[in-house]
């Protein structure tokens, strides 16, 4: 089991407290925080009812959650890829 990171899930950008509580994060665990987060989005909800990805569905919110989800996605397997090779070494 390796540790890919921390990431920002279910973040609420209408909140004051969240908004402000990020960038503390990031100053104090930079090098784990990912580069990307996940908002709460009422799209994902829907599509985990319905058993389908988000880019199933054609409502503009689930186009920015799928954008976000392949960011993170993109990430994680980046770090992935980077972490086969430091222990093929």
């Amino acid at each position: 089991l390796n540790f890919l990171g921390i990431l920002a899930n279910r973040f609420n950008y209408h909140s004051a407290q969240q908004r402000a509580a990020l960038p503390a994060l990031l100053a104090r665990f930079e090098q784990h925080v990912l580069e990307a987060k996940l908002a709460t989005r009422s799209s994902i909800a829907e599509t985990n009812r319905a058993g389908v990805p988000v880019w199933k569905l054609s409502k503009s919110a689930a186009r920015e959650a799928a954008l976000e989800m392949r960011r993170v996605l993109d990430l994680l397997r980046d770090r992935m890829s980077a972490q086969e090779g430091v222990h093929e070494s």
